[in-house]
């Protein structure tokens, strides 16, 4: 028909929820006049990197759209490469196929789409519930009471309560045929559990999720190990595939963030250890993906062990990382940004040991364009050239570093950063760059928020805590300053808590009797 302007491709596994209003039209009528594909951000990749999420993407009706669609079905990249269609596109795309990046709108996933959790907000905010690398068992109950209510007349599907149960009984069915001995994929009951435990783990149920993230990394450690085997004895399910093996190593990280975040520092550890020793020792293909998932791990793991002084151990694995990134990060943005990452905390690290030289500098230095345009960045990746060229003698060119970051700070930005160890040479950067002691007012923030972020179990509590009471005091609030300087002692000489350094409760001890007088 002449009127319709747009068209829809949208994959088996992906439902409408919305039938009160027509949320796709809207989509399509707010899209600029150039536009000729809209589609969300991918939250997954198949073979690559992936721009967006092919299965549910607008269409214009339009020459230029056709030419797109039979370039991709003349193609003869999916069989060659195994890949799909998702693929196809982000290689067209990242070659800027006929000007296809000019003309492609990326929405927010979940404005076309869904994360790894299929169901995260109502179908007003929702539009399209998408159950990628959902099981079909899931997929067939979502899909019946979706059936069934769209039948009864329900104009909002209201389909999450069915979703968890279908996960739970997904994941039980094959806890339940592993102690049976029935037969299953290697590693089909590994990614029901991690599927329950990432919408559990949405929805606040922690509790669970570490038991079902525990349980499909139980099931991991009994997969086979297949070195040389055939694409038929891959996809038999006797051997587990390369997203299993990138799941598995997503599950350790997101058990490790879990328990990091209930203070559980040594499981934490160990946990992230057994991550970075599988990536070394496992059969591992040449997918880019999976370079950079285990490259992404060794940053975080090095800059946790930053994160409690211990240089010595995050300099390798800051190293490595720096290494794999260097072959993975023309790939993607993504890939860019985290090669600066892993640059600016593999000198962070060496300039700690004392190890830092003209070559480290100049790998910073390297990566400077992949810095983004946000004010926080800015900051960092200066206090980061400032610190290192004050480690260095090279004092005059520290100061324009620290200059660069009074121009920064005049524009009064909120200051946001991850890394603890990062958090910390940000105070020292800030201190020359204000030419007060501990940073000024940002200064301030930044320690507030560092000292907020732990429990008195990390081993660097005790200085942030410390830093915390004495910013405090340079902006007037003794009354505040003195109750973290005593609950700092409390804890240390009762053995609460992370062992303290002799030297700073000798310190702490000091500065509490001195803001009394």
């Amino acid at each position: 028909p002449s009127d319709v302007g747009w068209v829809v491709r949208i994959d088996c596994d992906a439902i409408l929820g919305n039938f009160d209003v027509d949320l796709l039209s809207q989509i399509a009528a707010a899209a600029p006049a150039e536009a000729e594909v809209v589609a969300a951000q991918a939250q997954q990749s198949v073979k690559e990197p992936s721009v967006v999420n092919f299965g549910i993407v607008l269409l214009r009706r339009s020459t230029y759209a056709l030419a797109l669609l039979e370039e991709m079905w003349n193609s003869d990249y999916i069989a060659r490469a195994a890949g799909v269609d998702q693929d196809l596109f982000s290689r067209m795309y990242r070659a800027n196929w006929r000007g296809l990046v000019n003309v492609t709108v990326v929405l927010p996933t979940t404005s076309l789409n869904s994360h790894n959790v299929a169901i995260t907000g109502h179908p007003s905010q929702q539009p399209v519930y998408h159950f990628w690398g959902h099981s079909d068992d899931v997929r067939e109950t979502v899909f019946r009471e979706a059936w069934r209510q769209s039948c009864s007349g329900q104009s909002f599907l209201d389909l999450n309560g069915t979703y968890l149960e279908a996960l739970k009984a997904s994941a039980e069915s094959h806890v339940a045929m592993r102690h049976s001995g029935e037969n299953s994929t290697s590693g089909g009951r590994s990614r029901r559990a991690w599927r329950l435990a990432s919408v559990l783990g949405h929805w606040g149920n922690t509790t669970g999720s570490e038991a079902w993230l525990r349980a499909g990394l139980e099931y991991a450690e009994s997969w086979p190990q297949c070195v040389q085997r055939s694409d038929a004895e891959e996809n038999s399910g006797h051997c587990p595939t390369m997203w299993d093996r990138i799941q598995a190593h997503n599950a350790r990280a997101e058990l490790w963030r879990l328990l990091e975040k209930q203070f559980r520092y040594a499981e934490s550890e160990e946990i992230a250890a057994r991550a970075m020793k599988v990536c070394d020792e496992d059969p591992q293909p040449d997918e880019v993906l999976f370079i950079r998932f285990c490259a992404l791990g060794q940053i975080s793991l090095g800059e946790w062990l930053m994160a409690k002084e211990r240089f010595e151990e995050a300099e390798p694995l800051l190293r490595a990382s720096r290494a794999r990134y260097l072959s993975y990060h023309a790939e993607s943005a993504d890939g860019a940004t985290d090669l600066m990452r892993a640059t600016k905390s593999l000198a962070a690290a060496q300039r700690r040991l004392g190890r830092a030289n003209s070559e480290t500098l100049e790998q910073v230095k390297s990566v400077a364009q992949y810095v983004p345009d946000i004010p926080s960045e800015r900051l960092l990746f200066q206090s980061s050239l400032g610190l290192l060229h004050q480690a260095l003698g090279q004092h005059a060119e520290a100061a324009d570093e620290f200059a660069a970051m009074r121009t920064v700070l005049q524009g009064s930005p909120t200051v946001q950063w991850e890394v603890l160890s990062e958090g910390r040479d940000l105070v020292l950067a800030l201190a020359a760059a204000t030419g007060t002691t501990r940073g000024g007012t940002v200064g301030l923030e930044v320690i507030q928020y560092g000292a907020s972020r732990l429990g008195d179990e990390h081993p660097q509590a005790s200085w942030w805590r410390h830093r915390l009471a004495l910013a405090l005091a340079d902006h007037g609030r003794i009354q505040e300053a003195e109750a973290i300087l005593s609950r700092l002692i409390t804890f240390a000489r009762s053995g609460l808590g992370a062992p303290v350094r002799p030297i700073l409760l000798a310190t702490a001890e000091i500065d509490l009797e001195r803001l009394r007088l």
